[in-house]
């Protein structure tokens, strides 16, 4: 689970402007951290660096933009962890980048 998590962080098209690209990454990313227990949330945000919780959070933040049926009850709960780790900065930064997800 763990390993899927990274992944699809990492894999994150960030640099291309090919929508649908995007779209596909954003169901990925989705769809993994729904997959994720309530209990294991917490590891998940621990093992990223400063960028991983920059990128979780430009994710979180997009899936507030198109909520689905309990997305936003999971992504708050992914919301409060990354924000724990990357502290108001990771917002900040998340707001004023120019490379979105």
């Amino acid at each position: 689970m763990l390993r899927a998590f990274h992944m699809a962080l990492r894999n994150s098209p960030v640099n291309t402007k090919n929508q649908a690209v995007k779209e596909r990454a954003q169901g990925v990313v989705f769809k993994v951290l729904t997959s994720f227990k309530s209990s294991e949330i917490e590891q998940a945000v621990n093992s990223l660096d400063k960028n991983g919780i920059d990128l979780l959070m430009k994710y979180i933040y997009k899936g507030f933009e198109k909520p689905t049926e309990n997305s936003s009850a999971i992504l708050l709960q992914w919301h409060e962890k990354a924000l724990a780790v990357g502290g108001l900065g990771s917002i900040v930064r998340v707001l004023t980048a120019r490379k979105t997800v």
